[in-house]
This record gives structure tokens, C-alpha cells and sequence, in this order.
């Protein structure tokens, strides 16, 4: 009884340290990386996965060129192991945010590096184009948001979002080198996912009947290069700057002209104008999302940037085809 009790003994110390060991082993600590914006954030997330520890700085319903950083905002980016931002002036605290992490080991990403499309004159239309050639876009804030005549949306074109999102892979390998084959197998996945949304684009141009389409704000840039559109702008690359009478009676007499039946506005942005021009032609109104961020009814039913894509897709459809 005694050798029984003893082993008995022996045996529950051997399972309290081992439980006591599982305990007290720490959790692999994920790379902490702090976003600028939403569909970034989202590129992020499908290359890190369990990985990293995505915070996004532009919170949801909230228009992108126009948010203003918190205290709390740049201690997120001070604390992180990697900041990603566009760039081409859609963050307009870019610049000042690189130079407080000048002397921190924080990798910086200007995931739109070299991508940025320029708005020429053969992407704009000519009675509208000299409306905003020279116009200074202002923030709500006041301040000025000069993009240089280039179009930051580069992610609404799948062939350079898949770049961003190599740049990305590439950045939390540096970052994290013992997961690079897991970063590296996630990007290939999702660049897989924005091939055949770049298929799916190549489908609905070919089936177009039109090559114009009025938007809000010139966001569509990239687009409309990748697949031969031609966009029209109500306002700027920057949504807050109404325009002036005499451009909406140009626009107006431009939709009724080319026979467009469906002026695009966007859910972060108010649609009075487009609701305007609508109403004055005789047309309707459809959503073109540029996808710079989600409403907050979006961010709770987990809406993802492809899903928003494809709606862009269907309506660009129904625009172009006059139905």
C-alpha cells in the first residue's frame, strides 16, 4: 500500500508540472501592425492571418481623406513593428508620420509606391477636366490635399492591388523571416482571388455598349486605365469640394449628350450632388464604391474588399449597358 501510494504521489506531481509548464508557456506574440486605411488593413489580414494584429487607422464611416490622426492613432503606429500607408497623397499625415519614426524600428510601407496612375487628359473628359486641373482639393479641416495630378486609388485595380499585396508579404517576411513561407503561400492564395477579379473586369468591358461613366469623385483612375473606361468626375480625387454651377450645367448637359443613364455616387460621401444631376438630366443614381473604407453596417456584417469589388462590377454592368 505504501509503494502504491508513493508512485500515486510521484505520478500526480509529474501532471501538475506538466500543466503548470503549459501554462506558463507564452503565447506567440503576433507582429503588431498598425494600417492607414481599410482595404490595405484587409490586404494585410489575408497575408499575416493568424500571424499579425491588424489595427486600422481610419475607423469605419469615416471619409478617408479627410481624417486628421489622434494622439491615440500614433501611438498605435509608434508601438507597431510595421505601419503600411498608400501614399500619393491619400493620407495627408504620411509625411510627418515617417519622420517621428525616423530614429524607431518600425518597417514603413508605402504600399502605392510606383503604382500611382496619372490623370491625363485622355482619362478625363475635355469640358470637365480644366474644372479641377489646377483646383486645390481642401479637407473638410482645411487643409490642403494636393495629389499632383495622380490618382492613389491603386487598389481598386486588381493587377496593382496584387502588387500591394506582394509589397506587403514581403514586408512582414522582413519583419517576421520565420513565417515567410506562411506570408508567401497567403499572398499567392489571395493574388489567385485578384486574378479572377481582374478576369471578371476583362468580362464586363467586353460586354459594355458604353465607355463613360460619371462618378462623384475621380477615385476610378486606375480602373478606368486597366479596363478602357472613361471617367467623368463630378468633383475631384478629393470628395469635399462641391462643384461650381456652371460645371454642373456642363455635366448635365454632358450626361444628356452622351445619353448616360446612371450618374454614381458613394456611401461615405453625401449624394446630393449626384442626386442633383440625376434628377436635372432624368437619369438614376447607383453606388461605385471606391473602397477606401467600410460604413459601420459593413464592418459588422464583415463585407470584404472582393465582395465590394464585384458589387462595383454589377453596377458598372447595369451602367454600361444602359439597362
Amino acid at each position: 500500500m505504501k509503494r502504491i501510494l508513493l508512485l500515486f504521489l510521484a505520478v500526480s506531481m509529474l501532471l501538475m508540472t506538466g500543466c503548470a509548464s503549459k501554462q506558463s508557456t507564452p503565447a506567440t506574440k503576433k507582429v503588431q501592425v498598425a494600417v492607414s486605411i481599410y482595404p490595405l488593413a484587409e490586404f494585410v489580414r489575408a497575408v499575416g492571418g493568424e500571424k499579425v494584429q491588424v489595427n486600422t487607422l481610419v475607423p469605419a464611416g469615416v471619409e478617408a481623406h479627410s481624417y486628421e490622426l489622434s494622439a491615440t492613432d500614433m501611438k498605435t503606429i509608434t508601438q507597431a513593428q510595421v505601419f503600411v500607408y498608400n501614399g500619393g497623397g491619400m493620407e495627408s499625415w504620411a509625411d510627418k508620420v515617417e519622420q517621428s519614426l525616423k530614429d524607431k524600428p518600425v518597417k514603413i510601407l508605402q504600399a502605392g509606391k510606383g503604382l500611382f496612375v496619372k490623370l491625363d487628359e485622355e482619362h478625363q473628359h475635355d469640358e470637365h477636366k480644366d474644372e479641377h486641373k489646377h483646383e486645390e482639393h481642401k479637407h473638410e479641416a482645411g487643409h490642403v490635399h494636393d495629389h499632383g495630378g495622380f490618382d492613389p486609388h491603386v487598389w481598386l485595380d486588381p493587377v496593382l492591388a496584387s502588387k500591394q499585396v506582394a509589397a506587403i508579404s514581403e514586408t512582414l517576411q522582413a519583419a517576421d523571416p520565420t513565417n515567410k513561407e506562411y506570408y508567401q503561400k497567403n499572398a499567392a492564395a489571395y493574388q489567385a482571388e485578384l486574378n479572377k477579379l481582374d478576369q471578371e473586369f476583362k468580362a464586363m468591358r467586353a460586354q459594355a455598349k458604353q465607355d463613360a461613366f460619371v462618378t462623384t469623385h475621380s477615385a476610378f483612375g486606375s480602373l478606368a486605365k486597366r479596363y478602357d473606361l472613361h471617367q467623368i468626375a463630378i468633383m475631384g480625387i478629393t470628395p469635399n469640394v462641391e462643384p461650381t454651377p456652371q460645371a454642373l450645367a456642363n455635366l448635365i448637359n454632358l450626361v444628356k449628350k452622351e445619353q448616360i443613364k446612371y450618374i454614381f455616387f458613394e456611401e461615405l460621401v453625401s449624394p446630393k450632388v449626384a442626386q442633383t444631376i440625376a434628377a436635372e438630366a432624368g437619369v438614376k443614381t447607383l453606388v461605385l464604391n471606391p473602397v477606401e473604407g467600410l460604413t459601420k453596417a459593413q464592418q459588422e456584417k464583415k463585407v470584404t474588399y472582393l465582395e465590394l469589388m464585384r458589387q462595383n462590377i454589377a453596377n458598372l454592368k447595369i451602367a454600361l449597358e444602359n439597362k
